[in-house]
């Protein structure tokens, strides 16, 4: 993950909370 972070933080951060969401979303389903 930090290979995306260095890349682009912005892309970095809205992939992270993406996963985060999709992880939320799956542990509520």
């Amino acid at each position: 993950m930090i290979f995306v972070t260095g890349a682009s933080g912005g892309v970095g951060a809205a992939v992270v909370k993406y996963l985060r969401d999709l992880k939320v979303f799956n542990t509520l389903s």
